[in-house]
């Protein structure tokens, strides 16, 4: 696939949404979503939450161990959260996932943690169980400069890819199969990312698997004609991209008025804006 600049891609050296992404390839979280966006098991095999949604408990897989063979046990979650919670890691706390409500993490046993939250938090189990990637204690204990941190075991997580080779400054990223992932060995042997400066030409040429067109923006039909003819696999799916309209409401009247901006707001047609500045490729919000 096409590679880019998504920097070291430690828990706390990545750039970006796609950076983030290749960091899930090697370490795994509590939860995930699958492809209807449903909360699924992950690491955690169950879990409940306490009625007044404070208190979160996690049954972990008995089979989750990290790449060099440590078992993933409650300890090693507990000891994750609180590295981002109060810990060297609490500066890529709100990057990674939602932690400024989360009040403490404990063990209770060697398969089960118990997480306690300061305010209740609805989409805990997706923005904030479903992205803190667990680290292993074992490495990541003494690392006082997590983002300076710049080793091979940095990379050593328990998801179902292992570090390969990482050139960050060109913008190439290798990761190989880890055949012993708990959830079964993937189909996929490796994942490549190599620089380049045409997405679409190098796929046409065969450099790459697979390309996108920067379908935020709108898709001219000329950088899709070179395709047509040919067996292509298309996969379509909505867009992960929000173009956002703003209001400066640092600005004095009429801006500092509610019912200004709330008329504002109706009188934009933004189907129109759709049309006009997405070519169409879009839907209001």
């Amino acid at each position: 696939m096409a590679g880019g600049q998504w920097g070291y891609t430690s828990p706390f050296g990545y750039n970006r949404g796609p950076g983030l992404a290749q960091v899930l390839f090697m370490f795994d979280t509590l939860t995930w979503k699958d492809s209807t966006g449903n909360v699924i098991p992950w690491l955690a095999r169950s879990w409940e939450s306490t009625p007044d949604g404070l208190t979160y408990t996690y049954s972990l897989n008995e089979k989750a161990a990290f790449h060099d063979g440590v078992p993933l046990t409650a300890e090693q979650v507990a000891f994750s959260f609180d590295y981002f919670i109060s810990g060297p890691g609490k500066t890529a706390a709100g990057i990674v996932g939602r932690m400024d409500f989360v009040e403490s993490a404990t063990a209770t046993d060697a398969r089960t943690v118990s997480i306690r939250l300061k305010r209740p938090y609805s989409p805990f189990d997706v923005l904030t169980a479903g992205r803190v990637p667990i680290l292993p204690k074992h490495i990541w204990a003494d690392v006082a400069d997590p983002a300076k941190f710049r080793d091979p075991k940095a990379f050593v997580g328990s998801g179902p890819f292992k570090y390969g080779t990482i050139d960050d400054t060109a913008g190439a990223y290798r990761y190989v199969s880890n055949d012993a992932f708990f959830l079964g060995k993937p189909a996929v042997q490796a994942l490549e990312f190599s620089p380049t400066s045409d997405e679409l030409l190098s796929l046409e040429r065969g450099d790459i698997d697979a390309g996108s067109p920067p379908s935020e923006d709108g898709v001219p039909q000329g950088a899709l004609d070179p395709f047509k003819g040919n067996e292509w696999a298309k996969i379509e799916a909505p867009g992960e991209f929000g173009r956002q309209l703003h209001i400066n409401m640092a600005k004095p009247f009429p801006y500092n008025q509610k019912a200004f901006r709330q008329a504002l707001a109706y009188s934009i047609d933004r189907k129109d804006m759709v049309k006009r500045l997405l070519l169409g490729a879009g839907e209001p919000g």
